[in-house]
């Protein structure tokens, strides 16, 4: 409930109570003079005025239960229902206050069964039945109900012996106990009703904080993220970006608005940007439970400054867009193009080349041309020892070798290498 409703709901609660007041004191004041001598009206009008004030008083308890907090957020409605049977009056509460009632009903009656020429008045004992029933439930309206019959019982002729005297008030005074029966029935039913809404309410405020919370979470997932991610609708708008892909390419979020915005920054050139965007068509109409493109694909993407990143791109189609992930693979694309460029060039030099393993010495890896001088396959050198390498004279050359490269990074001597078939030939290590 807003704060402007809640303040006309209040004032209208005031209004009506004043209104309800100022009847029943000039209209039940007269009533009263009309029918009945000084002596009786001055203790009626008290009378009635406790129970007035006993009912109202219980009227604006249940009444402003159905106001919220200023700052609390509610239906901008109420029923009879919201307001009577929205908060059930504690046990003892309930049950006392239908004795009470039933008991201040019968004073009354008391006072006033002169005058109606002691007819049973069985429907003045309805208004304690009902609020019982409203108030408290079924227990608190049966209470009411039987108190009542008891009652109507002991003031029916002959009164004063709970016998009923006539066949016409047996009937009324069964009548009396269905009707309070069914009343405190729906009271009941009211009051389930109720609390059945209220744990409904619950259940979707607490859900309602769970998927705050959940989405809370993702958001700062999504922004935290270490892999550049944008968001894209199926109407081609671009809703959120996270803080990656804005230092990644140097877009920032209000310059891209839309793939509109997206496409002649990202891709400059026409024809490349055409193919571009039909890939990603198929991935914006791509269906939910079809949901990831688990391989990606490789685009040359223009930063903001001019420069061009290579990435992988994947796409994760959702129920209401598609989120691209954008993976930056620049630097390991050049890694991989700098170590092809000295794998080639390690593989055709013509001078012999080896790679050894200084944990076990033994031969890492050769080039073609230093496994054809000595007789040997490139697959056959691989993890031969180095000493198979040398004449069995020139053994100390290895390790004088080893022990030079302790002490310096560069070493150069002559020695003898040892070809497959046994024969030698003279070698400059570098």
């Amino acid at each position: 409930m807003s704060f402007d409703s809640r303040q006309r709901y209040i004032v209208l609660a005031c209004l009506a109570y004043v209104c309800l007041a100022l009847a029943w004191i000039f209209l039940s004041d007269q009533w009263l003079a009309a029918i009945m001598d000084l002596t009786d009206v001055v203790w009626l009008s008290s009378a009635k005025g406790v129970f007035f004030v006993l009912v109202s008083g219980l009227g604006f308890y249940f009444v402003l239960q159905g106001v919220p907090a200023a700052g609390e957020e509610k239906a901008g409605y109420f029923s009879l229902s919201h307001i009577l049977a929205g908060q059930r009056l504690p046990g003892w509460l309930a049950y006392t206050l239908a004795l009470i009632l039933i008991v201040t009903v019968q004073i009354i009656y008391g006072r006033i069964m002169g005058v109606f020429d002691h007819a049973p008045l069985l429907v003045l004992f309805m208004l304690p039945v009902i609020l019982s029933a409203l108030l408290g439930g079924l227990g608190p309206g049966l209470t009411a109900t039987f108190a009542a019959a008891g009652a109507t019982a002991y003031n029916m002729q002959p009164a004063g012996y709970f016998a009923i005297g006539n066949v016409f008030n047996v009937f009324h005074w069964c009548l009396l106990i269905v009707n309070g029966l069914t009343v405190s029935l729906i009271g009941e039913a009211m009051h389930s009703a109720r609390r059945q809404e209220v744990g409904r309410r619950r259940q979707l405020e607490e859900t309602s904080l769970e998927l705050g919370a959940s989405e809370a979470q993702f958001r700062r997932l999504f922004q935290d993220a270490p892999v550049a991610m944008a968001l894209v609708d199926r109407a081609g708008g671009i809703p959120a970006q996270n803080a990656r892909f804005e230092s990644l390419f140097g877009y920032s979020r209000a310059e891209l608005n839309s793939l509109a915005d997206w496409w002649p920054r990202a891709y400059p050139d026409p024809a490349y940007r055409e193919q571009v965007k039909a890939d990603w068509g198929v991935a914006l109409r791509r269906p939910a439970n079809n949901a990831v493109n688990a391989q990606g694909r490789e685009y040359r993407v223009t930063c903001k400054d001019g420069s061009e990143r290579l990435v992988r791109i994947y796409s994760i189609s959702l129920l209401d867009g598609v989120l691209f992930t954008f993976l930056d693979i620049t630097e390991s694309h050049r890694a991989e193009q700098r170590l092809r460029l000295w794998t080639e060039s390690f593989e055709r030099a013509q001078v012999g080349l080896v790679i050894s393993d200084a944990r076990n010495n033994t031969v890492s890896a050769v080039n073609p041309a230093f496994a054809q001088q000595r007789g040997y396959g490139c697959a056959e050198m691989t993890g031969l020892p180095v000493a198979r390498l040398f004449p069995l004279e020139r053994q100390d050359d290895i390790r004088h070798l080893l022990q030079t490269l302790t002490e310096k990074p560069h070493v150069v001597f002559e020695t003898e290498h040892v070809r497959k078939d046994g024969s030698r030939f003279p070698v400059l290590i570098d």
